[in-house]
């Protein structure tokens, strides 16, 4: 998209100096995209706290293992590959993985936390960043 804006030229300079690029066009996505990348992370960073994981990750890891003891099992009676078990395992840890993103999706939804404001976002990032300085 072709878009005119006037930014002075110190600032396009100095950006041009920190990111090294060679095109002003390049510089000023990449600095767009780092500001997106950022402002998303301060918004994940805001639910710090907001919500409660009780998963037991060690109860899942002590799955995870008979699993793979089973498959391993498997592997020497049948004829199971090594990638396979490999790949078995990368199927389970991801399947968890999303069954706990849901479930925390679902838990910020139930308690109101899927509609914050973006000042209310703001307030909690100026707050956690205070009680990390104390």
């Amino acid at each position: 998209m072709r878009v005119t804006v006037e930014i002075p030229d110190s600032l396009i300079k100095d950006l041009l100096k920190v990111t090294g690029e060679r095109t002003k066009t390049r510089t000023i996505c990449l600095a767009i995209k780092d500001y997106i990348r950022r402002k998303r992370k301060e918004k994940l960073l805001s639910l710090s706290g907001k919500i409660k994981f009780d998963l037991d990750w060690k109860e899942m890891e002590e799955i995870e293992l008979k699993v793979m003891e089973k498959l391993q099992t498997l592997k020497s009676s049948c004829c199971i590959s090594e990638e396979m078990v490999r790949k078995a395992a990368q199927a389970k840890r991801r399947n968890r993985a999303i069954l706990a993103l849901e479930k925390m999706q679902k838990k910020s939804v139930k308690s109101g936390l899927n509609r914050l404001t973006d000042s209310q976002i703001q307030s909690e990032i100026q707050a956690m960043r205070k009680s990390r300085r104390q």
